[in-house]
């Protein structure tokens, strides 16, 4: 059994008298509709098996899932044959000439499996079985091995002892009891407990009247029957009883189903309505506001103080944001019409700041990704595949993670694309790609189809969440995927930037995004290319990946210098300069004497050629400023010596006069008042 039949899960009601609908089940198709069914129907550990069979002459055994050097599949007996031989490289020799013939494993006795009967038991205990069974190994979460053989003996004999027509006429924990007075197993917990633990939770969540009124909505086994989750994300339980408030727990239960039905919000959406609605009910009931009409607009903004002064996270000013929009919903919706005030917040009264702050990888950084992360050959490949299509293309991780399995386009002359669709934009995306990295994801897809022949949903499927067994291919979860290649960033030393100096943990995977983006613009890409390459819906949204690097900025101001001198002489204004001294020029345009003036020549300033020289109220400062004085002449003929080089007849107009002016002053110390040595 995999781990996801193992965790805990929210428990419900159980449904009373007469609410018991069987018709309700609907049983998946699959070999437990037979009235006998052979749960284990083939030697060896089933998850080791796949489709078809080994290729050595003559043996009738299943291929092992574990790939070997070559192509071809062998059994698990073969395997270890090849193994033994020294992995001899002449694959197909060794199969036709050297493997040695294998019989099917002969088990022992209390292995040998038999079929479970469904006729022993009344038609409802048949039934409700063949719904919980099918249902968790149609998902994945249970395989057809053994243990599930023991456990469904152990409960049809407790059924029939016990004489029930229903499992539903005990609660779970009364058959729980039974089954373990008379298990003949010493680890019941171990073999027979794991599986009861969600056996009767899928079975009263398939009964259940109507979902949409229970407290906690539960995805797995109830509303993933009902809605329909996004590809590669499985939804999390959600538990309304939290809002302690009753009337304003009916009036969320009732706008969020209107939303979820028609598919305009998402199931994470409403974690953020529950967490903010908790929060405001929790606040009226200190209060003592118990009724809907006693919350107005002057109560809501109280509402809005106490997170303020609680000192509330941006995130918990955010969900007050949420919850003003829900309420003017429920009134909009005539959900809650004893709500008083049709406004609670004004635009801007709670205004969050959301500082984007993005910081692509130092280049250090990435080069030991692609040098040590990526060249490890002990990296699994589909995670090595997610890595290089982020190095590429840079998609969000939950774009990544649930991309679909027919994503790789071949276009003709124009080569290899990428096409899937954006939730967050509700678009398509389309780029190219190189056709290395296409190779990489078609290997992809036959390792997929080879594991999983009978879905082919996603790209990238999680061997952890997944079971090859049942052939149901799960995507991987937002957090596993960072974990993972946190570790593999822990495993190569790629802790710090030697660079920036900053910590690297590895989980960032949007910093990939920025990474390319970043790249991007500074190798004279335009932001409308970066904005169709990344599949943006404005030109704000790429406008925060526009971070110019200082040695793009050096490149660009050498190229442009370059560029206007080499025009320059073109057209025999000047000789050509060394572009470095143009620069200095350029930003030396006169000579203060407490600075430098920038301002381009070619633009006038009536104080910039410093008027006070010539003034008859002037006074130098005497021997006090000589130096200041000195200086400012010495800097002046030095600038005006490189414009009278380049020629430059503007910066000579600007400055000459300053000069003599200058020089006047400190010639003649009588008419100054200053001492010139």
């Amino acid at each position: 059994m995999s781990r996801a039949g193992t965790r805990n899960v929210l428990p419900v009601r159980l449904p009373g008298p007469g609410e018991v609908d069987h018709d309700r089940l609907v049983i998946p198709a699959g070999p437990w509709l037979a009235d006998q069914w052979l749960v284990e129907d083939r030697p060896g550990t089933v998850p080791r098996a796949v489709s078809g069979s080994c290729n050595v002459a003559g043996c009738a055994i299943a291929a092992y899932s574990r790939p070997t050097a070559e192509p071809g599949q062998v059994c698990y007996a073969h395997y270890w044959q090849w193994l033994r031989a020294g992995k001899p490289a002449a694959f197909g020799r060794w199969l036709a000439l050297e493997a040695r013939p294998c019989l099917p494993r002969r088990q022992p006795p209390s292995r040998r499996t038999t079929p479970v009967d469904f006729t022993t038991v009344p038609p409802a205990v048949a039934t409700e079985i063949r719904y919980v069974v099918g249902t968790k190994i149609t998902c994945g979460d249970w395989t057809p091995n053994g243990n599930l053989r023991l456990v469904l003996d152990l409960l049809i004999s407790t059924v029939r002892r016990d004489g029930a027509p229903s499992l539903l006429e005990r609660r779970p924990a009364d058959w729980v009891l039974l089954m373990r007075q008379h298990s003949p197993l010493r680890h019941f917990d171990r073999t027979v407990g794991c599986y009861l633990n969600t056996f009767f939770s899928t079975l009263q969540r398939g009964v259940l009247p109507d979902p949409w009124a229970e407290d906690k909505w539960l995805w797995r086994g109830c509303f993933d029957r009902i809605l329909a989750a996004p590809a590669g994300r499985e939804e999390v339980n959600l538990d309304w009883a939290a809002i302690r408030l009753p009337w304003l727990k009916t009036a969320a239960k009732a706008l969020a189903a209107i939303h979820l039905k028609a598919g305009d919000r998402s199931w994470a959406t409403l974690q953020t309505w529950r967490r903010g609605l908790t929060a405001l009910a929790d606040y009226l009931i200190d209060e003592g506001l118990s009724d809907a009409r006693q919350l107005d607009r002057e109560v809501f903004l109280d509402f809005l103080a106490h997170v303020r002064e609680t000192g509330g996270s941006k995130q918990a000013l955010q969900q007050v944001n949420t919850v003003a929009s829900v309420l003017e919903s429920l009134q909009l919706e005539r959900i809650e019409n004893d709500l008083p005030t049709p406004v609670y917040l004004r635009r801007g009264e709670n205004a969050v700041d959301k500082a984007k702050q993005p910081r692509p990888y130092p280049d250090d950084v990435i080069d030991r990704v692609d040098n040590l992360i990526l060249a490890d050959p002990k990296v699994s490949a589909t995670v090595r595949c997610m890595i290089l299509l982020l190095r590429w293309g840079c998609p969000r991780i939950s774009e990544l993670i649930a991309i679909p399995f027919d994503c790789l386009k071949h276009n003709g002359d124009d080569g290899y694309w990428i096409e899937y669709w954006q939730n967050k934009t509700s678009a398509w995306r389309r780029f190219p790609i190189p056709a290395d990295l296409a190779t990489g994801l078609r290997a992809q897809q036959d390792r997929v189809r080879a594991a999983y022949p009978a879905e082919h949903a996603i790209l990238f499927p999680s061997s952890a969440r997944s079971s090859v067994a049942v052939g149901v291919a799960r995507s991987w979860s937002s957090g596993g995927f960072r974990d993972a290649v946190r570790d593999l960033f822990a495993k190569h030393a790629i802790t710090r930037s030697s660079m920036t100096g900053e910590k690297i943990t590895g989980g960032e995977i949007h910093r990939y995004r920025h990474t390319v983006g970043t790249a991007l613009l500074n190798n004279d890409w335009t932001q409308a290319e970066v904005q169709e390459f990344f599949g943006h819906a404005t030109p704000t949204m790429t406008s925060h990946y526009g971070k110019i690097l200082h040695s793009t900025l050096v490149r660009k101001a050498e190229a442009f210098h370059q560029a206007q001198e080499h025009n320059r002489t073109e057209r025999g204004l000047t000789p050509p300069t060394d572009p470095t001294v143009e620069r200095l020029r350029a930003k030396f345009t006169a000579v203060l004497p407490n600075g430098y003036c920038q301002l381009p020549a070619s633009k006038t300033c009536e104080f910039r050629p410093n008027p006070c020289l010539d003034c008859a109220f002037f006074d130098p400062g005497g021997a006090e400023l000589a130096e200041v004085h000195a200086g400012h002449r010495t800097r002046l003929t030095l600038l005006i010596d490189q414009q009278r080089t380049a020629g430059d007849q503007a910066g000579l107009a600007l400055n000459e006069p300053v000069l003599t002016a200058l020089d006047r002053h400190v010639a003649d110390p009588q008419e100054g008042d200053c001492d010139a040595s």
